[in-house]
């Protein structure tokens, strides 16, 4: 029998059996899974073809974000990042896989610059790479010869600039609620306008109603700010292993979810406000599980001074992480991460945008054989800041 991965959900396909999911804060079984080899190492310079997000890190009252977002020192040159995620699958018995989708290379732009990546796959596999709808970088892997072991393993170092988007002023069209994107605008971005859970929506605009004025306008910033940090205060945090994301109601019923709940109700909350919104999966750096910073850190004064500034500490770290942007007319696309009230800044390293969650799994794929040849997997994520 043929079984599906996805390492953010699984849906039934005829004739064939989900079995296998990863879900954004670790390793979830619920089947059978399949590999691929390969590897590939990259050196690139900064890409400014692309207009990627804008990392904000502050608003105030004149229209620029909250200022407790991290950030690098002023003066100081970029963050210097490095990520490993090592992804392992394990069977039985050797199994047959069919192509796989890889989804690891981060996005490169003004703000954020790759200096080397590096995929490889067990077992030898042939590859090659290609751009998604998105723009997304993509392995496409064909495994060669059946294995009984899985496994992904990618790095990257990346130069994060961490830009201070929260000085880019917003269009005066723009500034108060409601506004409407210009005719252009809205034609490019309709597609992230229209709510994916339609049948949630009156739930959802009942909990954003807390957040508008009764009567009037309210600075755009603001019901922003304030949605993230309901979601914050409001909602409690818990990784969760199963497979998927919830639906906005789902969330909103419990007061608890993981990053990628969290991020998909903030996308369908101003999404109903007539916003344009995009799911964001990546990393985020947390000091505190940083030992190499914490033992240097006392000895560099030109330290990029990276620091997590949410009180309660860095949550979602230690694995892949989900947050969103809102675009912004005259600030372009705004980072919102409401799992840690994060507006930008350095510790957000983002590695794609989709429209939907499941759109941004890290690797889906099929593999031939029997379910009970799954024998389990683990994924182990590490960022870590290195030396200036």
């Amino acid at each position: 029998m043929q079984c599906k991965l996805n390492c953010l959900f699984t849906k039934d396909l005829t004739n064939r059996s989900p079995l296998h999911a990863i879900g954004m804060h670790g390793p979830v079984a619920t089947g059978a899974q399949g590999g691929a080899s390969l590897y590939a190492t990259m050196n690139q310079s900064q890409d400014g073809s692309t207009a990627d997000a804008f990392d904000a890190t502050g608003i105030s009252a004149e229209g620029t974000f909250p200022t407790f977002a991290p950030s690098i020192k002023s003066g100081s040159g970029p963050t210097l990042l490095e990520v490993e995620h090592i992804t392992t699958y394990r069977y039985a018995k050797p199994v047959e896989f069919d192509a796989h989708r890889v989804l690891f290379h981060p996005r490169a732009a003004h703000d954020l610059r790759v200096t080397s990546a590096s995929l490889s796959v067990t077992p030898d596999s042939k590859q090659r790479w290609i751009h998604d709808v998105f723009s997304n970088s993509v392995a496409v892997v064909d495994p060669i010869p059946p294995s009984d072991t899985l496994q992904f393993t990618a790095r990257f170092s990346i130069e994060h600039e961490g830009i201070k988007n929260h000085e880019l002023p917003i269009d005066p069209a723009a500034k108060l609620y409601p506004f409407a994107y210009s005719g252009e605008d809205h034609a490019d971005l309709s597609g992230l306008i229209a709510a994916q859970y339609p049948q949630d929506a009156a739930a959802v605009r009942n909990w954003v109603q807390d957040f508008l004025p009764v009567r009037g306008t309210i600075h755009t910033r603001d019901v922003l700010r304030n949605i993230t940090e309901a979601i914050r205060s409001e909602f409690q945090y818990a990784a969760r292993d199963a497979a998927g994301t919830q639906s906005p109601s789902t969330t909103l019923q419990l007061r608890t979810g993981t990053c990628r709940d969290f991020a998909l109700l903030m996308m369908e909350a101003v999404r109903g406000l007539g916003m344009a919104a995009r799911f964001v999966s990546g990393y985020i750096y947390d000091p505190a599980l940083d030992l190499e910073a914490t033992l240097v850190g006392s000895n560099q004064d030109s330290s990029p001074g990276v620091e997590s500034r949410d009180i309660g500490g860095t949550r979602g770290s230690g694995a892949t992480h989900a947050w969103l942007h809102v675009f912004v007319p005259g600030a372009g696309w705004v980072p919102f991460d409401p799992t840690n009230t994060l507006y930008g800044g350095t510790d957000l390293i983002r590695v794609a945008y989709t429209r939907t969650p499941e759109q941004a799994a890290p690797v889906s794929g099929l593999w031939t054989g029997s379910a009970s040849d799954f024998l389990g997997m683990d994924v182990q994520v590490r960022v870590w800041r290195t030396r200036t």
